[in-house]
């Protein structure tokens, strides 16, 4: 044989194998490809044919059942693509809270122990209280004077409690945020939410986030709904005292919705 020939059929027998062990690590693009480079390579009557067409075989049949089982996926999310981002937000978000906290980076009463912080806090703005630094993107570092920031079709907002969640902080120059007297509460607990700024039309449901999770709602008679309809501090939980929990036995919370965690793909694993 030809010593080019006989190159060629080692390159090609190399795919062959190569072609099968992609297909058995679940590499299935690979395997089809090397596979089929395999095929054209090789002569008839080599040996390594039947390998590399098992290599194409593991390739289309590994495309095939993912192609099927993500499309299966998709089509079968509870949570359209605008709503599943919007909860990844605020499970990003809580973790940024859980950060700003352990590493004490606001400290208003000086005994060590860190507290929660308000969305442009969190997003390091320059207005935020001493400590403050960027955990979460800088789009939420230019709330309106409200607080609120909207991505996604939605508008997200974050209130930190005062001495109950009836007289919660959120308003950016809020001079409470600076009283120590205070700051026991905000080293405990935290409410977050995103609701749609045109319900129906950019964004469907509505989302809470505290501690212990990230919840929803599907925000029925479309009662939070842009500026004028925001949540209230309390809305999602049980009560206005700090020890308030967003219940989860199908009672409705203050705002007369029922609530769900969240949890699964790409939205914190709740």
């Amino acid at each position: 044989m030809d010593p080019m020939d006989q190159a060629r059929n080692r390159r090609g027998e190399k795919a062959a194998l190569a072609a099968v062990i992609t297909g058995a690590l679940a590499l299935f693009p690979a395997a089809l490809v090397l596979g089929a480079a395999a095929l054209a390579t090789l002569p008839r009557g080599n040996s390594h044919r039947p390998v590399a067409g098992a290599g194409v075989l593991l390739g289309v049949l590994g495309c095939a059942v993912a192609f099927l089982l993500g499309s299966f996926l998709w089509l079968h999310d509870p949570l359209p693509a605008r709503q599943r981002a919007a909860a990844r937000q605020l499970a990003d978000l809580r973790a940024a809270q859980e950060t700003f906290r352990d590493r004490a980076l606001v400290d208003a009463d000086g005994d060590g122990a860190g507290e929660y912080g308000l969305l442009f806090e969190l997003a390091g703005a320059t207005a935020g209280r001493p400590g403050a630094k960027p955990l979460i993107s800088r789009v939420f570092a230019r709330p309106t004077a409200r607080g609120y920031v909207e991505k996604y079709g939605y508008y997200f907002i974050v209130y930190l409690p005062a001495t109950s969640w009836a007289d919660a902080v959120v308003e950016t120059p809020d001079r409470r945020l600076r009283d120590p007297a205070l700051a026991d509460a905000r080293e405990k607990t935290w409410i977050a939410y995103a609701w749609p700024a045109v319900a129906g039309k950019t964004a469907e449901g509505v989302f809470a986030a505290v501690p212990g999770g990230v919840f929803r709602a599907g925000n029925e008679q479309a009662r939070f709904d842009g500026v004028a309809n925001r949540p209230a501090p309390a809305d999602a939980l049980d009560g206005v005292g700090l020890e308030a929990r967003v219940p989860l036995d199908g009672r409705p919370s203050r705002c007369g919705e029922v609530w769900e965690r969240v949890g699964g793909r790409g939205i914190g694993g709740e």
